[in-house]
């Protein structure tokens, strides 16, 4: 069976019914890799047992830079890079765009291959009224 490994946000509720039916198909473990109560919103902090895919919490930190979230896993590179998988699927909304970074060349290195799950278009390219922030996004969209 394929070793699927998706990296996201958080566990948003409409989100979790996805990962429960993938899981039917794959061997597959979802990384939530951002604080659930460091957004505006009110995401769950917990999974309920109806869904009964494999997952974890990655520890991070948030860091508010030109006021949009960033977040850093401390760990990420080494879990990452010793995780056994076959495909990893990895957003690329803004606040974990450093994650992306990683899943990428981690996946790259260990010759995996690599789904960027991603809510932009092609040629959309502002997420935020800072110039500096949309041409960071930019450069970083445009590599993969």
């Amino acid at each position: 069976m394929i070793r699927l490994i998706i990296l996201h946000n958080y566990p948003s509720p409409y989100r979790l019914p996805l990962f429960q039916k993938l899981s039917k198909i794959y061997d597959l473990e979802v990384w939530f890799l951002q604080d659930p109560k460091s957004d505006e919103r009110l995401w769950l902090n917990s999974i309920n047992s109806n869904y009964t895919f494999k997952y974890k919490f990655i520890k991070s930190k948030t860091l508010n830079i030109f006021s949009k979230s960033f977040v850093l896993n401390k760990n990420l590179i080494k879990k990452l890079y010793n995780y056994n998988y076959d495909i990893c699927i990895s957003s690329d909304n803004f606040p974990i765009i450093t994650s992306l970074f990683i899943s990428f060349f981690i996946s790259k290195l260990n010759k995996k291959k690599i789904i960027i799950w991603s809510p932009i278009y092609k040629n959309e390219n502002v997420i935020s009224k800072f110039i500096v922030v949309n041409f960071i996004y930019k450069i970083v969209y445009s590599i993969y």
